[in-house]
């Protein structure tokens, strides 16, 4: 990790046990210093130590069969190296896995929570009733064949007893056939109707969609209130009167939130990457800039920047340090929400609590560490706002302020487009705001949303799901063996001084049992009955019958045992070495998905330039590249549309090492301060790495600085025309520096005295994996390949020949559908090269998000040919995924 703020760099390393699952985790000091796994490779315990100061261990139990999390727990450190117990979580539930309640045994009063939900699985109650321990206890699923028992505090309804607890409440939530929650309660917590606060919601008023929440009018002891919700065509939610304050909510042209103005004026602005990921918040107090396990938050004001780090182990949040250096654990509950914060230094414990759908809930203890909060979201307090992935979300309401991004069909709950979590938000969670996630309730977190398209991820979440194969099989073939081993010794001992067979069964209890398999089964027979007869023999007076059947009878029933291990022993043997055999080509592939990802990424980054090349920015004059800060204002083009905008700097990067140069020199014709327009201007250098992208006019196209040859011109802003007359390659360690610019990641670097366009990220063409999946289950698959204009193409002119080279676009019109009205190409060689049925199932896996021209081609196909298309890209602009042809919901 950088240096920020009061933080130093930080390499952060990982140890792996011979499953390659991880076991520690250090830094600058350790984080995780032990993990204990199950046999089917949940995490038991992990040990959090920085090596000074105080430990901390959360421990988990899982339900035999169904592998649900049953009990957490937290232990900390204390004086003289005792411990003591600061969490104590149980957790019951149906027969569907619906959490039936939450419960936390630790603190002087029991923290019971209890759930019941309606017909569809939504949550109607949720209350905290008063209890002791033994009333507080209870894990596990209730019937269905489990052992389970729900708490003696949740068999009364909720109302009959007392409230109680550290955090008391009562609510009720009444959810409509199509996802809507359509009331809720809010009791008295001494149980008084006169003190409830009932809540009622209206949807699809005025052009709002039929899952739209438009008002919420709020019954109070005090008095009634109204909310209203106001929203644009595309359903996001543009103003909210709250207590009679409106907030405006503006958007970009991606759906996501660009502006938050509450009705004093006072304004929250945020800034996106390419991938849609939130990288910058400005409000009132500060500009805050989210990096990838930090926080850099910089005062209104004032000129230090404050640091916040966070350090991730086995899928949760497990340290926070801040800028002063202190270092805090963090755990969390089973859908990845942190409850505690323990400080490392003093064992002393930070903690808060949340109702089901992620509002405070009592009163917190402590001073909390960093933004995080319900689900692993950032609050945003001047917003009121939770940012989860994709959308923002609302806990006041329980729903989303704008639309999912993503529709499941085959999910009645998910089709509404603002609804939380299926309305279920205990059992579910939707951190990534685009689907809920696949909670595993055998694990600690929740995770998802829209699946990973990540070759690398993809890889080494099939050797994770490998090794826990192989750790299951070995876990079966010991039990196999250790049974096998006890009946054989039991045996022996019985028949010892009777027959002559006990180098064949001792084999079993002392030697190698998988070599003793052939020797019992040729024995066996002749074993079986030949014993028991020498038993009858050896207990042959009458008086002694009785006796030596009943020892005949269990030798003969051991032996049968006997077998059956042996042959349960090869069974597992043979699971075990195809477990072993999948583990290894899945670390081969992971190895092989690790290491051209590191090649891509390690390509993608060296886009740089040497100290004193100059930017031009957006008054027109220009700075060092070395000198441009966050904040400064460029000049930037959108070469594929040709709009010319001012952009702002929202990162910089040094590289120490870059290696690999290309030495540009270029001419300028009609360039300022020559003589005789039109005349060259002497020769000038540029210096790029070779993998830095140049627009090409003559090509109409990225192409890197190493591909660049003698007569390319390149674009300006000026309408100058600078032709490329020679290029030098050579290698060397250098210092570079780069920019990332907001929105359309391009900037001008001067060449000479000239300003030619550049870009932050790769410009090449790209190959597009293409599989089609027929009615009757038959596949075929294509590849292609972007760029490399054919003469027809070409001949559309800028921007439309662009466009058509992109692959999207090309397959499109190789699959039969149009060109769209506005534009037609004679003789395209791509043209029904390969033609589609209605009803074939189109997957497309690119390195690029689709851009527009390419959308409405992908379109053209799903209502021109009437199949489906799925678009993933996996790049140096990200991963993600889109449907054509979707309809707004």
């Amino acid at each position: 990790m950088p240096a920020a703020g009061n933080l130093s760099s930080e390499a952060i390393a990982f140890d792996y046990d011979d499953l390659q699952r991880p076991t520690s985790m250090t830094g600058k000091t350790s984080y995780v210093t032990d993990t204990v796994y199950s046999p089917t490779s949940e995490v038991k315990q992990l040990e959090l130590s920085t090596g000074v100061g105080k430990k901390a261990w959360e421990t988990f139990s899982y339900e035999k069969g169904t592998t649900r999390l049953t009990r957490s727990t937290v232990d900390v450190e204390g004086e003289a190296g005792q411990t003591g117990t600061v969490k104590s979580s149980q957790y019951s539930y149906d027969q569907s896995g619906d959490i039936l309640s939450v419960s936390d045994t630790a603190g002087a009063s029991p923290d019971v929570q209890c759930f019941a939900y309606d017909s569809g699985k939504r949550l109607s109650e949720a209350w905290t009733p008063a209890a002791t321990v033994a009333q507080a206890t209870g894990y596990g699923t209730v019937h269905g064949g489990q052992n389970g028992t729900a708490p003696g505090a949740c068999a009364a309804a909720p109302g009959e007893q007392a409230l109680g607890g550290p955090a008391p409440y009562w609510t009720s939530y009444t959810v409509d056939a199509i996802g809507n929650r359509t009331e809720e309660v809010r009791h008295d917590t001494a149980l008084d109707p006169a003190g409830d606060v009932t809540r009622a919601y209206a949807y699809g008023e005025g052009d709002a969609g039929p899952h739209a929440l438009t008002k919420v009018t709020e019954s109070t002891p005090a008095g009634d209130r109204q909310s209203t919700y106001d929203y644009d065509a595309t359903g996001n939610t543009t103003a909210r009167t709250l207590g009679g304050d409106t907030q405006t909510l503006d958007w970009n042209a991606e759906g996501k939130l660009a502006r938050a103005t509450q009705a004093d004026g006072e304004q929250t602005t945020y800034l996106y990457n390419a991938d849609g990921d939130r990288i910058v918040r400005r409000d009132a107090t500060a500009t805050t800039v989210y990096l990838p396990g930090m926080e850099l938050r910089l005062p209104k004001g004032g000129t230090e920047v404050e640091a916040t780090r966070y350090y991730s182990f086995s899928g949760q949040t497990v340290a926070v340090r801040q800028d002063n250096g202190d270092l805090s654990f963090l755990t969390s509950d089973h859908q990845g929400t942190s409850g505690l914060a323990i400080k490392s230094a003093t064992g002393a414990v930070s903690q808060r609590r949340f109702d089901p759908y992620g509002a405070d809930r009592g009163t917190p203890t402590g001073t909390w560490p960093g933004e995080k909060g319900f689900v692993g979201g950032t609050q945003d307090e001047q917003a009121g706002l939770t940012h989860l992935g994709a959308r923002e979300y609302d806990a006041d309401s329980g729903k989303f302020i704008s639309p999912d991004p993503l529709i499941d069909y085959t999910s009645p709950e998910q089709m509404n487009a603002y609804s939380y979590a299926h309305n279920s938000p205990v059992t579910f969670a939707d951190p990534s705001g685009e689907i809920i996630a696949e909670c595993g309730l055998g694990l600690m977190t929740c995770h998802g949303g829209r699946p990973t398209t990540d070759k690398a991820e993809q890889a080494q979440d099939t050797q994770r799901q490998a090794a826990s194969h192989v750790a299951a099989a070995e876990h079966r073939s010991s039990q196999a063996r250790q049974s096998v081993k006890h009946t054989a010794t039991v045996i022996i001992k019985i028949v010892k001084d009777l027959v002559g067979v006990d180098a064949a069964l001792d084999c079993f209890s002392s030697g190698d049992i998988g070599a003793c398999g052939e020797t019992l089964l040729n024995v066996a027979g002749s074993f079986a009955g030949g014993i028991a007869g020498k038993i009858l023999r050896k207990y042959g007076a009458p008086w002694k019958w009785k006796e030596g059947y009943k020892l005949a009878k269990r030798v003969t029933g051991l032996v049968e045992d006997l077998i059956d291990g042996v042959r349960e022993i090869g069974r597992a043997s043979k699971n075990l070495d195809k477990a072993k055999d999948a583990l290894k080509v899945a670390r081969e592939k992971t190895k092989a998905a690790v290491a051209k990802a590191k090649s891509l990424s390690k390509k993608e980054s060296c886009h740089s330039f040497l100290p004193g090349t100059k930017v031009l920015l957006s008054n027109g004059t220009t700075k060092p590249i070395e000198d441009v800060a966050l904040g400064d204002q460029i000049k930037a083009t959108d070469p594929e549309t040709g709009e010319t905008t001012t952009r702002e700097v929202v990162g910089t990067i040094l590289t120490k090492d870059d290696k690999e140069f290309v030495d540009l020199t270029v001419t300028t014709a009609s360039a300022a301060g020559t003589e005789k327009p039109g005349s060259p201007a002497p020769p000038a250098s540029l210096v790029a790495t070779t993998t830095h992208p140049f627009w090409v006019e003559s090509a109409d196209r990225w192409i890197d600085a190493g591909g660049l040859r003698p007569g390319m011109t390149l674009h300006t802003s000026t309408g100058d025309r600078v032709t490329i007359t020679a290029t030098h390659q050579y290698t060397k360690l250098q210092r570079t520096h780069d920019l990332t610019v907001e929105g359309v990641h391009t900037y001008y670097v001067l060449a000479g005295a000239t300003p030619v366009l550049v870009h932050n990220t790769g410009g090449n063409g790209h190959m597009c994996d293409i599989s089609v999946t027929s009615s009757d289950g038959s596949t075929s698959n294509i590849a292609l390949e972007s760029g490399d204009m054919t003469p027809e193409e070409a001949a559309l002119g800028y921007p439309n020949n662009s466009a058509f080279t992109h692959t999207e676009h090309r397959f499109s019109r190789m699959s039969g559908a149009s060109t769209g009205p506005k534009v037609s190409l004679a003789n395209d060689p791509f043209a029904g090269k390969s033609p589609l049925n209605a009803g074939d199932a189109v997957r497309m896996q690119g390195q690029l998000p689709p851009c527009s021209r390419c959308k409405g081609a992908m379109n053209r196909m799903v209502n021109e040919l009437g199949v489906s298309v799925t678009y993933e890209w996996s790049g140096a602009k990200g991963a993600g995924s889109w449907t054509a042809g979707r309809r707004r919901r």
